[in-house]
């Protein structure tokens, strides 16, 4: 994706919608673009700020686990990932589940943390 485009994207969205919106996919769409941008601390902001609004939303929780583990916050993501799970919200797809843990599988590999990064691998091969 371009990052100039997703920039100013981003940019608009947070201009027309961050601190006025009570809709739980303002933020999230806010968090996606910042976390495409590699900005993962505001991302987590914004999907934060999603979760207020709507506590059982487990999109928004996968969402979250991808920041997290791509800051290395992995007992965060797994615990965030495990949550979207416990919710069984059937507009997650189970391909959008699976590809969480190979997020959080990435993570664990990156700190040499080669148990769990198979344990994640493994659950996202369950999925």
């Amino acid at each position: 994706m371009d990052s100039a485009a997703v920039e100013i994207a981003e940019r608009r969205c947070t201009e027309l919608l961050d601190h006025t919106s009570n809709y739980m996919e303002s933020h999230n769409t806010i968090g996606l673009l910042r976390a495409e941008l590699g900005r993962y601390d505001d991302a987590i902001v914004s999907y934060r700020k999603a979760l207020a609004i709507k506590p059982r939303a487990a999109i928004v929780y996968l969402h979250l686990s991808a920041a997290q583990a791509r800051k290395g916050e992995t007992s965060e993501a797994e615990n965030s990932i495990l949550r979207a799970v416990e919710f069984a919200d059937p507009d997650v797809s189970q391909v959008t589940i699976a590809k969480a843990y190979v997020i959080l599988g990435e993570s664990y590999t990156t700190t040499k943390d080669n148990e769990r990064a198979r344990a994640a691998f493994e659950e996202a091969l369950r999925f």
